[in-house]
């Protein structure tokens, strides 16, 4: 059962930072979950990341499922997994959709890399119960240290207006 408290574990490639995880929101309030929850990615690196569903996936501890990822992350930019972009009330915002459902009860979601064959994670978290949040995400610092281990309940999602 996740705790109250979040964990973070980043790791770096050898060639300097990797993807990483900036914020979930896993209960939105103005939208069905099925139509409003996302997992957004953050590319620090200063060259574009591309993602052809060998390298990189998305993962969910508690019903171990895992979603291949496609696309492109722009350097120093984001990338938006949704649940149901069709539906997202945010027009513009998602990247790619059919995204796994995020648990409202907290969980670990983790982001992996295939290295040589294996999956690696290279970034995860462990969100809390998320039920009596609201729009809020789940979401890294704002610091200027992108691999900050600090992560809390944001103004984010939806209640500021902008969703990630």
């Amino acid at each position: 059962e996740p705790t109250d408290s979040p964990t973070l574990i980043p790791t770096t490639s050898p060639n300097g930072p990797d993807l990483i995880l900036s914020e979930i929101l896993p209960n939105p309030q103005e939208v069905l979950d099925k139509h409003g929850e996302f997992i957004e990615i953050f590319n620090p690196a200063s060259t574009n990341v591309l993602l052809d569903e060998t390298r990189y996936r998305l993962c969910r501890t508690r019903s171990k499922r895992c979603k291949r990822m496609t696309g492109e992350v722009p350097a120093n930019g984001y990338y938006v997994f949704c649940r149901n972009s069709a539906k997202f009330p945010m027009a513009g915002i998602c990247n790619k959709s059919r995204l796994f459902s995020i648990s409202n009860r907290g969980d670990t979601i983790k982001l992996q890399k295939n290295i040589d064959g294996s999956w690696v994670t290279v970034d995860r978290v462990t969100y809390p119960n998320a039920r009596r949040k609201g729009d809020q995400g789940f979401a890294r610092s704002q610091s200027e240290e992108p691999f900050c281990e600090c992560w809390d309940w944001s103004g984010g999602g939806y209640s500021a207006g902008y969703g990630p």
